[in-house]
């Protein structure tokens, strides 16, 4: 439990801040701007910005990733500066008490409600079995968590470049979505807690041919290359 003694400071920043504490149970991880214009918390980090009373209400009734996901898409909540960053704070700090868990072997609360509400992901060793009952033979798994760092940061580059023109087609909530998911999606390739695997698999012949060559130049090309 944290103690948090009554704050000199009246401002509804610094209110909010004793508030947000006593909620996660550590030190307001990111700076936070009230829609009093009043700010409290790390010079160096971040700016939450709360515009409105709703989004505070929001954010206390479902006290983590979802309720912050939420508000942001619909606008009540912003983040000037470094997004990945201010995502990195408050999953490390709010993620060590409990609030922000990922949903065993699902994308976690946010994917499932904006993004793919079906979605189920299993380690590459239960996907590989599967495969090996269904009769057939695993020949290569090529990880590929490293290469999607950089090809998720590309897309975030993209949507950011082209903001404009995707708010006009989509409407800027679907595009905060989609700019929330890009940004989880880095951090998340990045730190190990989601990866992608490419499984190449044969069904061989009665006599236990393949048809594979005998290197795996198909796999990783030639040297020079």
């Amino acid at each position: 439990m944290v103690m948090v003694a009554a704050p000199t400071d009246t401002s509804i920043a610094a209110r909010l801040a004793i508030l947000v504490t006593a909620v996660i149970g550590v030190q307001l991880p990111v700076r936070l701007r009230a829609w009093d214009g009043s700010e409290v918390g790390p010079e160096d980090a971040p700016v939450l910005v709360i515009h409105d009373k709703p989004a505070l209400r929001r954010v206390l009734w479902i006290p983590n990733e979802l309720g912050l996901a939420q508000a942001y898409v619909a606008g009540e909540i912003d983040v000037e500066g470094d997004v990945a960053d201010g995502l990195r704070r408050l999953r490390r700090h709010v993620g060590e008490n409990g609030l922000a868990r990922d949903n065993g072997h699902t994308g976690g609360a946010f994917i499932e409600s904006y993004v793919a509400p079906d979605m189920h992901m299993r380690p590459v060793g239960e996907t590989v079995a599967l495969l090996e009952r269904a009769g057939l033979e695993v020949r290569d798994v090529h990880a590929m968590r490293e290469h999607y760092v950089r090809t998720v940061a590309f897309w975030l580059a993209t949507l950011e470049r082209r903001w404009a023109e995707i708010v006009a087609i989509v409407g800027e909530p679907t595009a905060r979505v989609w700019r929330l998911y890009l940004v989880g999606g880095v951090l998340t390739f990045a730190e190990g807690r989601m990866g992608v695997d490419q499984i190449l698999a044969v069904r061989a012949t009665a006599d236990g041919g393949s048809g594979m060559p005998a290197v795996r130049e198909y796999a990783v090309g030639s040297a020079g290359a």
